[in-house]
Order: C-alpha cells, then structure tokens, then sequence
C-alpha cells in the first residue's frame, strides 16, 4: 500500500498521527492494543505514535508499513495506490458499530506488516517533505510536493494566479487533478476540450491527452497532481 495525506483544511492546533515515535516499544504497543480490543480500555496513540501540525497544504508520505491516521478537524485528500490492498487497523478509538457493538480489529495483521525502522527523526526527514519548484512561467509555478524511491508515484502541485495560464503535458502518462484551493480551474486541451474544475473536485487526465493548460476562475487556484513516475 503507498498513501498519502494532502491537507486541503487543517492548522497548526490540528494533527496527523505518523511513524513510530523513537522511543516507541512495540511489546508495549502490542499490549495495549490487546487491552483496547478485548477490554475496552482506551489507549493514547501518541504514546506510540509520532504526531505533526496538519498545516493546510503539507503533504504526508505513507509507505507501506508505517502507522498512521488524520486527527480530528482535518480535510484529507487522500492520494493512494490501493487497487488490490488496503489499511490494517491498530485501533480506532473504540467506536462502535451501528448496532453499538465494538467494530472487527484485525490489529495481527498490523502488527505483521508494521515497519519497526522507520521511526523517529527519519519520519520527519523522509514523511513530511516541504515543496520545492520544479518549474515556473508568467503567474504560475509547478512544485513537487512529495515522491520517494518506495512509491511508484509522486505528487506536485500548480499554483496559478488569477489572469495566469498553466502549461503542462501528460507525455504518456495520465494525470489526476484535484483542486485544493481557490473556486476552481478550466482545463483546457490542446485538441480544443474544455472542462470546469470546481474546488475539491478530481478529473483524470488520460495519457493520449498530451498538452493542456490550467487557468483560474474567480481568483488564483492551487491544484495538486498526482502521476505515476
């Protein structure tokens, strides 16, 4: 499995639970799962678990194996590559089912596939990447947000002013665009198709699609792209 977190809403008195604290006793973290489950005593997570600010626009790296969940208050978009896994479960604050019964916690398999070393200072370093330009013109720029050498994709980012137009190209390869921020965007293909883009909106750009451009109605837009590298 190969997640990630884009923090469309969020602040600094939010947060993202990421990777294993430092200290972090796994013995320890098996016992008081074990306890939660067939107890129903709660546990603190972030005894385990290391917790970050869920600033708008930070992006959060989850490899396979690496503990992690969205803190209250937050709006994820979630970029995943999960067409044949899915997330296994440690805990989940012991909420209950519709009927009020305690929810089926596979918490084993979890424990079987968690990566023990990647933790500490490393899940800072690799996990939480701050943007960098990739390239720019009039009014716009593209970034890259995140990609790491485990994950066959990567995520980028285009802010583009108001008046502006940003020039991209899939090259072979499709794209899949969201708007994060701003009212929206008109996609416009080389081949003349137009398509309207509204905030929190997802289009798919096929590969054959080759050159298009993004422009901004009703003010600048930041819109995050995902693409298999």
């Amino acid at each position: 499995m190969a997640v990630t977190y884009y923090m469309t809403l969020g602040g600094p008195q939010t947060r993202v639970f990421l990777g294993l604290r430092e200290d972090a006793d796994v013995g320890r973290f098996r016992a008081e799962i074990e306890r939660a489950v067939s107890e129903g005593v709660p546990m603190r997570p972030e005894d385990h678990v290391l917790t970050f600010p869920a600033e708008r626009g930070q992006l959060f790296m989850i490899p396979a194996g690496t503990p992690h969940a969205s803190g209250a208050g937050n709006l994820v978009l979630e970029i995943s590559a999960t067409p044949y896994l899915y997330s296994l479960r440690f805990y989940d604050w012991l909420r209950p089912d519709a009927e009020g019964n305690p929810r089926p916690l596979p918490y084993e398999h979890a424990l079987a596939n968690l990566d023990t070393e990647r933790r500490g200072a490393a899940v800072a370093r690799d996990l939480v990447p701050r943007p960098r330009t990739l390239r720019e013109g009039p009014g716009w720029r593209e970034e890259l947000l995140g990609s790491l050498e485990e994950m066959f994709y990567e995520v980028r980012r285009f802010a583009v002013d108001e008046g502006a137009a940003a020039e991209d190209d899939t090259a072979g390869r499709f794209h899949v665009l969201n708007v994060v921020e701003g009212e929206g965007v008109v996609v416009e293909t080389a081949a003349g198709d137009r398509h309207d883009l509204s905030f929190a909106e997802t289009l798919t750009l096929p590969a054959a699609v080759g050159a298009y451009r993004l422009r901004p109605r009703g003010g600048p837009a930041l819109v995050v792209k995902a693409l298999v590298r």
